[in-house]
């Protein structure tokens, strides 16, 4: 059982949201610099961190669309965290680079797709014995965020791990 809530720690299990062309109107919202958005990921990821560690799936409404993909696989987690009596202390990834691939707005929502590499810290888990979880080195991701209205904050509706192109053979 606690092999269990170590692996489903390790691992992002999210989908990917269907992908359209820039539109001239998303061309026109506002843009955020890469700044920007390590800004935003710092904050979302502390929220999560704060959510795993406390094991409250309330406070992950802060951080995902509620209902989304995401959303449901980190509230199963905690689920199983709590059913296992598995404690995590909180991991932090670190972001080293975001590129904004494109927006589209969806009626009132407007909605980033985005290409983030980061670095996730070591953490631990207990629950009858404690395992630490080494570090993890640079990843690239394919990040989905939505944003209901210009006056609510940024949410991540799908993380999905970015998968790299393979090189032509010769």
């Amino acid at each position: 059982m606690f092999a269990m809530a170590i692996t489903a720690l390790q691992t992002q299990f999210f989908q990917q949201s269907p992908v359209t062309p820039k539109s001239p109107r998303s061309q026109q919202s506002e843009s955020l610099s890469d700044s920007s958005w390590s800004s935003v990921f710092r904050a979302l990821d502390h929220k999560r961190g704060h959510a795993l560690a406390t094991r409250d799936v309330s406070l992950l409404a802060d951080v995902f669309v509620v209902g989304s993909a995401a959303y449901e696989q980190d509230k199963k987690l905690i689920e199983n965290m709590i059913s296992q009596s598995v404690i995590a202390s909180a991991p932090r990834s670190t972001v080293i680079e975001v590129v904004e691939s494109f927006r589209r707005f969806e009626g009132e929502s407007v909605v980033a797709h985005l290409e983030v590499t980061d670095t996730l810290s070591g953490y631990s888990l207990s629950g009858g014995i404690t395992s630490t979880i080494p570090p993890r080195g640079p990843k690239a991701w394919n990040i989905v965020m939505r944003r209901v209205s210009t006056t609510t904050p940024w949410r991540i509706e799908s993380i999905t791990a970015k998968v790299p192109l393979e090189e032509p053979t010769r």
